[in-house]
């Protein structure tokens, strides 16, 4: 290939190629939240829409790892017994084999599930938020219930939720 048309190749492909990469970029803040009430807004919208992999995201990192440690366990049985797969597989509605979908594919499969009954945040009301080191503290209304704090956790630029997946929100 000539060298002019090796130029007029980068000078084509360079600009394209940015172009992904801000689209990427922007589509990985589209989840982020870095005020109380925008994350409640943001969480809500995710969950009307039954949006796991959004709420997945929305997840503090410790609780996510939390979900993957507890998937590994079920893995580890259902490697045990092939019946304990097979239910596995029907109790997260999984049209693949859950020993090939790994750890994370199962926390993500048990949040899709959980989420089938909405959470508190589903119908709750901004109150206000306040601000305690790294965290900020959500405070809502919910119906019939009254006020409630929910704890969020900076990472980074954006707040997450602590949410394991036995205790609920």
């Amino acid at each position: 290939m000539p060298a002019e048309e090796g130029d007029r190749v980068m000078r084509t492909w360079i600009p394209a190629l940015a172009v992904v990469a801000l689209a990427v970029g922007c589509d990985s803040k589209v989840n982020q939240a870095s005020t109380g009430k925008e994350f409640l807004e943001k969480f809500q919208k995710a969950e009307k829409d039954k949006d796991s992999e959004k709420i997945w995201n929305m997840l503090a990192k410790e609780s996510r790892e939390d979900r993957v440690s507890s998937a590994k366990k079920d893995l580890e049985k259902a490697k045990a017994s092939p019946e304990e797969a097979e239910k596995l597989k029907k109790d997260l509605g999984m049209k693949e084999d859950p020993m090939a979908a790994g750890a994370e594919k199962i926390a993500q499969a048990k949040l899709t599930k959980q989420l089938e009954k909405p959470t508190e945040l589903l119908t709750a009301k901004f109150v206000e938020e306040k601000t305690q080191g790294n965290e900020v503290i959500l405070v809502v209304e919910v119906d019939g219930k009254g006020k409630r704090e929910i704890p969020l956790v900076r990472e980074g630029e954006s707040l997450h939720v602590r949410w394991d997946e036995k205790s609920g929100l």
